[in-house]
């Protein structure tokens, strides 16, 4: 049972996001199904995914599809980091200040640009 304003009619794959003419949705599958939400602050006009990756964007604000709006990232500057170059999808992400995983900022970037061979 999906208790949502889904417009079926409008509804556009984005990545890894719906969208319809009103709303930006994340989906994402779990052990027991898919879960599929309402990200209440993305703006449905200026909302653009980051290709295949976890993560869109719109003109306030960085999200990712489990989470939805990211905390303490820089809209500008911030970026996915493609680790799988196949079909590109990522859950890491960087800003001018941090390392991102999914929704968490990443303390130790030195070690981790050092195993992932990040520029």
């Amino acid at each position: 049972k999906i208790e949502l304003d889904l417009d079926i009619y409008s509804l556009k794959l984005k990545g890894q996001y719906l969208v319809d003419k009103t709303n930006v949705y994340g989906k994402f599958e779990t052990s027991d199904g898919t879960i599929l939400y309402k990200i209440v602050d993305a703006d449905i006009n200026s909302f653009q995914n980051y290709g295949n990756t976890i993560y869109g964007k719109d003109k306030k604000n960085v999200y990712d599809i489990r989470h939805g709006k990211i905390e303490k990232i820089d809209l500008k500057s911030f970026k996915p980091i493609l680790i799988n170059q196949k079909d590109g999808s990522s859950a890491f992400g960087k800003d001018k200040n941090n390392y991102f995983f999914w929704n968490n900022i990443i303390t130790d970037s030195i070690e981790f640009k050092k195993q992932k061979k990040i520029n």
